[in-house]
């Protein structure tokens, strides 16, 4: 029975639960590298267990200049954590004309950082103190 518990308690230790969906979450007019997305300057943030997808958000504008942020663009772009599913979207893009001729664009995706699904990863400090905890059981100096 000892043997039982311990093997549970050393396979439980290999699994550790995350809220899988991560989304770059930034705003053109305020944030360098959010306009055609530089990975180098805006990292996945992780997002509520709320959201279920990722959403980008184009609007095309003449929007003010703005020096203070360096924004002349007519364009801007935010990304962000979305509670909307794609199914419930019916479509993974939309486009429609506002007030003002403001168009805009949105896409919500459920694929590459868009996984809504729990996921399960290793924990790789856990499996090398799994294989030592083990060797040493083999070895009869443990329990």
């Amino acid at each position: 029975m000892a043997a039982f518990v311990w093997k549970l308690f050393c396979t439980l230790l290999l699994v550790s639960f995350s809220n899988a969906l991560d989304c770059y979450e930034c705003h053109s007019n305020v944030d360098q590298g959010c306009f055609s997305l530089n990975p180098e300057q805006i990292r996945p943030t992780p997002c509520p267990i709320s959201s279920k997808s990722c959403t980008k958000v184009v609007q095309k504008a003449p929007f003010r200049s703005d020096s203070a942020n360096n924004v002349t663009s007519d364009e801007r772009v935010s990304r962000f954590c979305s509670p909307v599913t794609v199914e419930s979207f019916g479509s993974s893009c939309v486009e429609r004309v506002g007030t003002n001729k403001v168009n805009l664009r949105m896409c919500v995706c459920n694929g590459n950082l868009c996984n809504p699904a729990q996921s399960v990863q290793r924990s790789t400090p856990l499996i090398v103190s799994l294989l030592v905890s083990l060797s040493l059981l083999i070895a009869g100096r443990l329990l």
